[in-house]
C-alpha cells in the first residue's frame, strides 16, 4: 500500500466518465472450439518441450531461497553499519510501519498521519534515510497496533523480528493451503517453489511489506470455501479491509453471487476494525486516514512521477507505463477495467446458477483479477496468486480435461518464471509482463469455469486432493 516519496503530497482531482459497452457469449464451447483449444495447448507444450521435473524444480527453488537468505543477511549487515544495500535502506517500507508502532507506544495516535512529524521521526530512527523523502503511513489507525511490539525494539532488531514474523505467517498460510492436497514428494516441491518466488522472497519478505497478511487471509478463505463454511470464508476475506483496494472486487462478486453469508462475515470484520480505529485515533484519526487514502488515489491517477510504475501490476499502471501518462491513457484504462468488471459480472451470474466447480474456478479467477482490476497494486501483492492457484489446481489436475491439465502446468511454470523478469522488462521496455500474464490466467480460469456446468455427486469438489498417479499421468 505504501510508497516512499517526497515530503509533500500531490493532490490532483480528476473526474472521469467513461462508457464501455460490450457483449460476450458464455455458451458452452462447441466440439470444434474444444478441439482447437486442445490443439493449441498441446502445440505450446510440444514447442516448449517437457516441463521441468521434480529434481530440476527443487534445484532452481533451492538456489533462489539461498540467494534470498544471503541478500537478507547482507542487508542486515550493511544496515547495521548505516549503509544501503542494492540501493535500498534497511527494511524498505518497514521503516514507516515501525514509526507508526513507535507513535502508538508513545501514546500520540494523532501523529500517525502528521507528515512533518513522520519525516522527523524516520530520520531520527534511520539517519541514512534520504533527506528529501518520507514514508507515509497509509493504513487505518487500528493496523498500527500490529507494529507496536516491533517498535519496542531497536530498529534493526525490530526489523529482524518482523522478518521472522512474516516468514512464520507465510509458512502458516502455505501449510493451510497445501495440507493434505499433494503427495509428500510433490508437497515438498510446492513448498520450495512458493517460498522461492521473488514476489515473496525479495519484494515482500526483505522489503518489509504487509502483503503476507493478505496472503494468510486468502489461504484461510480457500480452506473455508472448500469446507463450505461461507461465513468463515467471509471473515477471512474481511481481513483484506486493511487494504481496501484488495477487497473491492471480492465484494463486487459477493453482491453478484448474492453470497449473503460471505458478506455477513466481511461485515463483522469491517465493524470490528472500524471500532478499533475509533478506539485508537477517534473520529479525527479516521478522517485523517481517509484523507491519506485520497492522496494515494490521486497519486495513482494523476500521472505523478513520484510513483515507480514498473513496481505496479494494475491496469492503470500498465497503460501508463506502456503509453505514457495522459488523460486519454487513463480513460483507456478505466474503459478496460469497466469491460473486465462487466465480463466478471456475466461470469458470476452464469456460475451462480451452475455447479460448485464453476464457483470454485470463478473465485480463483477473481483472486487473480483483483490484482489488475485496480488503480494501485504493487508487485508484492501478487503473492495472492498462490492461494488462487491452490484453489483451482486440485480440481483441474484431478478431474480436468487433458488439455486443461496441460494448460494448468504451463500457467504454473509461467507464473513462477516470469516474475524474475517482469520488473526488468517494465523498466527498460516499458511493458509490465506480469500484468499480461495475470490477465490471461484470470481469463482462462473464468472461461474454464464455464465448462463445469454439472457437479457429479460421486466426485465432490470440496477438499479435492491430487494423487501421485494423477500428477504423473
Amino acid at each position: 500500500m505504501s510508497e516512499t516519496f517526497r515530503c509533500k503530497f500531490v493532490y490532483a482531482k480528476i473526474v472521469t466518465k467513461c462508457n464501455w459497452q460490450s457483449q460476450f457469449n458464455f455458451q458452452t464451447p462447441s466440439a470444434d472450439s474444444q478441439r482447437m483449444q486442445k490443439s493449441l495447448s498441446e502445440r505450446i507444450a510440444k514447442a516448449m518441450g517437457p516441463l521441468p521435473k521434480q529434481k530440476e524444480a527443487r534445484a532452481f527453488a533451492t538456489m533462489a531461497i539461498i540467494g534470498a537468505v544471503l541478500a537478507c543477511v547482507l542487508s542486515l549487515y550493511y544496515g547495521s553499519r548505516g549503509e544501503v544495500f542494492m540501493g535500498r535502506h534497511l527494511g524498505g517500507d518497514f521503516l514507516q510501519y515501525y514509526s507508526a508502532g513507535h507513535i502508538l507506544n508513545q501514546g500520540t495516535p494523532a501523529q500517525l498521519y502528521d507528515t512533518a512529524y513522520l519525516e522527523k521521526l524516520e530520520h531520527e530512527i534511520m539517519p541514512t534515510f534520504p533527506k528529501d523523502q518520507v514514508g507515509i503511513y497509509g493504513y487505518a489507525p487500528w493496523m498500527a497496533h500490529l507494529f507496536r511490539p516491533f517498535a519496542a525494539l531497536p530498529y534493526i532488531w525490530g526489523y529482524a523480528a518482523w522478518l521472522l514474523f512474516s516468514a512464520a505467517l507465510y509458512c502458516s498460510g502455505l501449510w493451510i493451503l497445501l495440507r493434505g492436497r499433494l503427495p509428500a514428494d510433490y508437497a515438498r516441491t510446492a513448498w520450495l517453489l512458493a517460498c522461492s518466488t521473488p514476489m515473496f522472497a525479495f519484494e515482500t519478505w526483505i522489503g518489509g511489506q504487509t502483503s503476507i497478511i493478505a496472503f494468510f487471509a486468502a489461504a484461510c478463505f480457500v480452506r473455508a470455501f472448500e469446507s463450505q463454511q461461507l461465513f468463515a470464508a467471509g471473515l477471512a476475506l474481511g481481513l483484506f479491509v486493511y487494504k481496501p483496494s484488495l477487497l473491492a472486487i471480492p465484494l463486487f462478486l459477493m453482491l453478484v453471487l448474492r453470497a449473503w453469508r460471505m458478506l455477513a462475515g466481511v461485515s463483522v470484520v469491517v465493524v470490528i476494525t472500524t471500532l478499533a480505529s475509533l478506539a485508537t485515533g477517534g473520529v479525527q484519526g479516521i478522517r485523517l486516514w481517509l484523507t491519506t487514502m485520497d492522496a494515494y488515489k490521486n497519486l495513482a491517477i494523476s500521472g505523478s512521477s513520484l510513483l515507480k510504475r514498473n513496481k505496479y501490476v494494475d491496469l492503470n499502471s500498465f497503460f501508463a507505463l506502456l503509453m505514457g501518462e495522459s488523460a486519454l491513457v487513463r480513460y483507456l484504462s478505466y474503459a478496460v477495467i469497466a469491460a473486465a468488471l462487466f465480463l466478471l459480472a456475466r461470469c458470476a451470474s452464469h456460475a451462480r446458477l451452475q455447479s460448485a466447480e464453476s464457483q470454485r474456478l470463478l473465485w480463483a479467477g477473481v483472486l487473480v483479477w483483483t490484482q489488475i482490476i485496480n488503480i494501485y497494486v504493487p508487485v508484492y501483492d501478487t503473492v495472492l496468486l498462490i492461494p488462487a492457484l491452490a484453489l483451482a489446481a486440485p480440481l483441474l489436475l484431478a478431474r480436468g480435461r487433458k488439455n486443461d491439465q496441460v494448460a494448468m502446468g504451463l500457467w504454473l511454470l509461467a507464473l513462477w518464471l516470469l516474475p524474475w523478469l517482469t520488473q526488468a522488462t517494465a523498466e527498460f521496455l516499458g511493458i509490465q509482463l506480469i500484468t499480461i500474464l495475470l490477465a490471461g490466467c484470470g481469463w482462462w480460469l473464468l472461461e474454464t469455469g464455464q465448462k463445469w456446468s454439472v457437479a457429479t455427486p460421486e466426485s465432490p469438489i470440496f477438499g479435492d486432493s491430487v494423487s501421485a498417479e494423477m500428477l504423473t499421468n
